[in-house]
This record gives structure tokens, sequence and C-alpha cells, in this order.
């Protein structure tokens, strides 16, 4: 592929568009460039392919690559921002708090939250499902967004994972701050206008319960992906595991296995493939499966490693050995009197986490306040850490002897219910 530039009209030109991701090219053209229109209609496919759980699969094996090429020459990039960009979901999910009434409504407040500063962009499919036309407002809130930052020629130094603002900012290029905050603003406005618009006219009171139920189906109708290395491996059951059970896990398993979610995993599982922020998950899933822990979904060195261990278990025993020793510590009796809440910085979410945490914990009848700290400086006594899933690793090199229950979101509350439930047998 070759990038050229337009010096009048601050354009990438791109020549000889490589294929990617199976074949799969969202531009079908020898040459793309910016100045003709074209790039915004990427939006086309890229939103109703989020929808479909392949938002992973176009950021990280399409997009990235793209983007990653322009870098080197241009020293950033528009492709980090197509699919990121979190105005078109953040927009419907307005729409839906604004326009519609009932569960959809009550929880759209959260999910914007979750949308906007997680970036977790599939907590707006339900939406879709519940009244698809809405589609039609992702995809113009999406060339919108494009359209903004082709016209301010903004763009990102690095992809943006998860598109959160957060991610955003952190990954904009020197003098693109302007072009992606508008591109972001833009993006959303007229998703939530096209949206409000739609669900006024023609959409349906449907039931948000019901849209995540189809969204858990689909995703168990996209598993079974099989592999020579499978073939070769008959005596294991193996399983390959993302949070969500597509994207990630998908393109991981099209080099080894087949792919679940990470609740979906079937529980007679005898090995693991996954992410090392999820192991905890993954062991909670199956405490009797093998887990293998990976730092790239994409690193083909790392699954040459885990079948060369499969062909050839030398050192399984010793690992069944740990693995059990490991476990024992679960069961053991633990002390509240060192428990902490932990996030990187220490302030905000922690500060909220703990809070929530310890009301619920009063509520339950355990008189405890539970301080929070940043992780680095969690006293090394600790007995019990409660901290985001991606922090797992660090919270158990801080406080190897501390149990650690990991969560997916500070502000979730059943999982606080969860872990109150669990220390209330440990005490």
């Amino acid at each position: 592929m070759v990038i050229r530039h337009n010096e009048k009209s601050s354009s990438f030109v791109v020549d000889n568009l490589p294929t990617v991701t199976g074949g799969f090219n969202p531009v079908k053209y020898k040459e793309l460039t910016v100045e003709h229109g074209l790039l915004p209609l990427t939006s086309l496919l890229v939103e109703p392919a989020k929808v479909l759980f392949l938002n992973n699969a176009i950021n990280h094996g399409i997009f990235t690559p793209l983007g990653m090429d322009q870098v080197k020459e241009f020293g950033q990039s528009i492709f980090f921002m197509i699919e990121a960009n979190p105005g078109p979901g953040l927009g419907l999910l307005m729409a839906y708090y604004f326009f519609t009434k009932g569960d959809a409504k009550d929880n759209s407040v959260s999910a914007m939250i979750i949308e906007f500063f997680g970036g977790i962009h599939e907590i707006y499919f339900p939406y879709v499902l519940m009244n698809p036309i809405t589609l039609i407002g992702l995809i113009l809130g999406g060339m919108t967004g494009v359209m903004v930052n082709v016209f301010f020629g903004s763009g990102l130094v690095s992809s943006a994972s998860p598109g959160s603002i957060i991610a955003i900012l952190g990954m904009c290029a020197k003098g693109s701050y302007l072009g992606v905050i508008l591109s972001i603003a833009a993006a959303t406005a007229v998703s939530f206008i096209v949206n409000g618009f739609l669900l006024k006219t023609f959409g349906k009171q449907g039931n948000l319960d019901q849209a995540k139920d189809q969204i858990a189906a689909e995703k168990k109708s996209a598993k079974g992906i099989k592999s020579s290395a499978a073939a070769i491996l008959p005596k294991y059951k193996i399983a390959f595991c993302c949070d969500a059970g597509m994207g990630s896990s998908a393109m991981g398993a099209e080099i080894l296995i087949p792919h679940y979610a990470i609740n979906e995993v079937p529980l007679d599982t005898d090995i693991i493939v996954t992410h090392e922020s999820l192991v905890d998950r993954a062991k909670s899933r199956v405490p009797s499966a093998r887990i293998y822990p990976i730092s790239n979904f994409l690193g083909s060195k790392e699954y040459d490693a885990i079948v060369n261990d499969l062909l050839y278990p030398a050192n399984n025993d010793k690992e069944e050995t740990n693995q059990s020793a490991a476990d024992s510590t679960t069961s053991q009796k633990i002390s509240l009197d060192k428990i902490a809440f932990c996030c990187d910085a220490g302030m905000g979410s922690s500060a909220m986490g703990a809070a929530s945490l310890s009301k619920k914990l009063k509520a339950a009848g355990i008189n405890i306040s539970v301080p929070h700290y940043a992780l680095n400086e969690v006293p090394q006594d600790t007995q019990v850490i409660i901290t985001h899933e991606s922090l797992v690793q660090r919270a158990k090199d801080r406080a190897p002897m501390a149990h650690i229950y990991p969560i997916q979101n500070f502000l979730g509350s059943s999982e606080y219910d969860d872990i109150v439930k669990d220390l209330k047998t440990r005490i």
C-alpha cells in the first residue's frame, strides 16, 4: 500500500490498498481519496458490522494496520477514528432516553456513561435490536464524524481501544484535538436527531431484557470455529474466550481453537486460552481447567508455545500441583480488617466503588468501611482486594496473599452484591 499526501486539499490518497482480515476489504477501490468524499461511506459497512460484534475485528484487523501505515508517513491517521468514535452510539442512547419509556429509558443513562467513558460499544447493541431502523441514525452519525475529521484533517497517533473519550483524547495527534472533539459531538448530534425522529415515528416499545437475550443467542451462533491445531489434540476439550466471545477471541480461534464468551465456556472444558486480564474469571467459570493466559490475541508466537506445551506436557504435573495449591487458598477464611478497593490512581473510580461496597456491606450486617487506594499503594498484607479485571495481575504482584475480586464495572451494583454474598461465607 502506498499513501500519498495531497498538498492542495490536505487529504490522503491511498494506492494499492491491501486486502486484510480474511479477504474483507471495506473500500474496494484501487484509489481512495478523502477529497472525493468516499471515506465516509465506510460507515455503511462499519456501523452494521459493529452490531454484529465485528467491532474488534474491524478496528484491529482492518483499520489499525491501515492506520499504522499512515502514521509512519504522516504521524497520524483518520482510520483510528472510524470505528472508535463513540458519538453514534451515544446519540442513539440519548434518543432512547428522551423519546422512549420503560426499561430502555431507565437503563440508557448508565449505558451512556459506559459508552462515552468506557468505550464499550456493545452496550448499545440491544437498543439497536429493539428497533433495527435506528441503524440509519448510526450510519449517518458515523458518516458525519468521518466527514468532520476529513474537513479538519484530524486523526489519532494510534488505535484507541476501547473507544472511549479518554482513550481517544490520549491518542489524539497534536493539533487534532478540535477536529476529533467536534467529530464526536457532530456524530452524537446527528445520531440523536435522526434516531429521535425514527423512534418517535416508527419506534416500537421493545423489551430490553429480551433484546439482551437475543444478543446472547447471536453470540452462541457464532461459535464452533475448528482448526488443524485442535485436530492434533483430540484428548482435550479446549476453549478460546474473551469478554464478549466475538471479535478478539474469534481472531485468535482462527489460529487455534473454538471461541466463546467467557461466561459461556462449557463447564467440562479442559483447557482455556484467554487474555491475562481474564484469568480469574476463567478460573471461576471452570475451576478444573488448565488456563493459558496470553497478552495479545494476534500473538502467533504465544499460540506456538501453547501447542508445543500441549504436545509435550513434561511440566503439566508441576503446573497442576501449583494450581491446586493456589485454588486451596481461595477457600480459606479471611479477615475484613485488611480489605482494599483499588484502581490505577486511587481516586474517582475506586472511591465510588468503595463507597458503594461499604453501603452494601452495612446493609448485609457487616459494619465496616472499605478504604480505597492507588494500586501501587495497597498495603502488602491486605487480605481482600476489589479491583478492575484488567488490574488483577498487578494486584497479585502487589499483595500475593490477597484474595482478589475482579469487577468489570466500578458502578456495577450486581457485582458488589455477589462480592458481599461471598464475603459473608468467608468471615
